[in-house]
């Protein structure tokens, strides 16, 4: 692997845009560069602050569906004892009066 000073590149780039009639570009380059470089820093610390609120996201998400299955599982429970007592309450229902007042 060859490294090349950042000197040669910019001086390098400049001549060549001056060599293909690029004169304003010739000027800008190294201003472009800089440009480029800062906006590269600020999309990634913008990906940074993305891939962090994907990851709160997917962990929020996964408290609520545990949360809305252990909610699913009481509610089951809670018609199974409403069930229940429904029946127990028709078979009281069932016995006549005083089979419920003297208990036969």
């Amino acid at each position: 692997m060859v490294l090349i000073s950042e000197e040669t590149r910019k001086h390098t780039r400049t001549r060549s845009n001056q060599e293909y009639g690029h004169p304003e570009k010739a000027q800008k380059g190294p201003t472009t560069a800089g440009k480029g470089l800062s906006r590269g820093r600020a999309l990634e610390r913008q990906l940074g602050r993305l891939e962090g609120r994907l990851e709160l996201s997917e962990r929020a998400e996964s408290t609520i569906r545990e949360e809305r299955d252990r909610l699913l599982r009481e509610l089951e429970e809670e018609r199974a004892e409403r069930r229940r007592l429904q029946e127990q309450l028709e078979t009281e229902r069932s016995r006549g009066f005083w089979k419920r007042l003297f208990g036969r």
